[in-house]
């Protein structure tokens, strides 16, 4: 409100904690601003929360989720459960998850222990030895920032990585990295919550990554990645509309197709979500990066298979 009422903005770029970006979605059709996710990405702000003034740039977490499901198919575990931060992303994450895996693995179980703990919760160790107790072949972790640092210290403490898989697609984005270092033990696998610095290797994205690395001196995060694409996004869109009224500029911005530093990408006219391939890879030693471990065996789910069919969105939005 402050910004647009206040400071007279109409576009804002921005929002990480999925529960702030649904309230504030909320309040656009009055503020009459749009916004541009680069990161909160639970389905529901594009599904049931839907405005007209709200676009995102990046996967949600249903394509994020599903794209790790078809990954883990070909995977020998069979139970898994989940630790996740017990608010709507978590819950929906792991959601999207469970449900693609069981239909391209059938023979998959998920085991009726559970961990949800709050956001930003600190201690995990109870969480840990619940699930060690149970027993799961792997876990899906939609725990991210510092709630991923905490947990991954902990759980080496208690050899939990020697005993369990583990897949994350938003908890082993590059700043984890650069927070954890060689803590991070190989064989975890992870989307990079939608884009790892190295991947693909492509002139277009080794171009932007080294202008990122000269100015700001490190490697560039997901939500890097992902602003820039949105300001990108909101400016061939008021090349298109050849106007800055919102109104006109959402209309061109419907459908658009956007050319990343890593990926093509389109605005899905329906519920103005970025449609794009999603890559997971595994956690790998390297000598060639300052944290000593990376992502790699990176493989890309293309954007089609993994989004959410646009029946099952009108149909959510209906819903409210």
């Amino acid at each position: 409100r402050r910004l647009a009422l206040d400071w007279g903005a109409n576009v804002l770029v921005g929002i990480n904690h999925s529960g702030v970006a649904v309230q504030v979605c909320a309040l656009l059709p009055e503020l009459k601003a749009i916004l541009i996710i680069p990161c909160a990405s639970v389905p529901s702000v594009t599904n049931e929360k839907f405005t007209k003034y709200t676009l995102r740039t990046k996967p949600n977490s249903y394509q994020l989720a599903a794209a790790g499901a078809y990954r883990m198919r070909d995977m020998p575990w069979k139970k898994w459960t989940v630790i996740g931060p017990d608010y709507s992303y978590g819950h929906e994450s792991w959601d999207a998850f469970a449900l693609h895996l069981k239909k391209v693995k059938p023979d998959m179980q998920i085991l009726e222990v559970q961990a949800w703990p709050k956001f930003g919760a600190g201690d995990y160790a109870s969480h840990i030895l619940k699930i060690l107790d149970a027993k799961p072949d792997a876990v899906y972790c939609p725990l991210w920032g510092g709630d991923m640092i905490n947990f991954v210290k902990q759980a080496v403490q208690h050899n939990f990585f020697e005993k369990v898989a583990l897949a994350t697609e938003a908890g082993l984005s590059t700043d984890i990295f650069y927070a954890l270092g060689k803590t991070i033990p190989e064989g975890l696998w992870s989307a990079s919550h939608g884009y790892w610095f190295e991947h693909p290797n492509t002139q277009k994205n080794r171009d932007f990554v080294s202008r990122f690395v000269k100015r700001w001196g490190e490697y560039p995060h997901v939500t890097a990645h992902d602003t820039y694409v949105a300001v990108q996004a909101y400016k061939q869109g008021v090349e298109k509309a050849r106007t800055t009224d919102i109104d006109a500029v959402v209309a061109a911005m419907e459908g658009l197709e956007i050319e990343t530093p890593a990926y093509k990408s389109v605005i899905r006219k329906e519920d103005h979500q970025a449609i794009r391939d999603v890559p997971w890879g595994v956690t790998k030693k390297t000598d060639k990066l300052p944290f000593g471990v990376h992502l790699a065996e990176i493989k890309d789910t293309p954007g089609h298979l993994v989004a959410q069919p646009l029946e099952e969105v009108l149909n959510l939005r209906m819903k409210g």
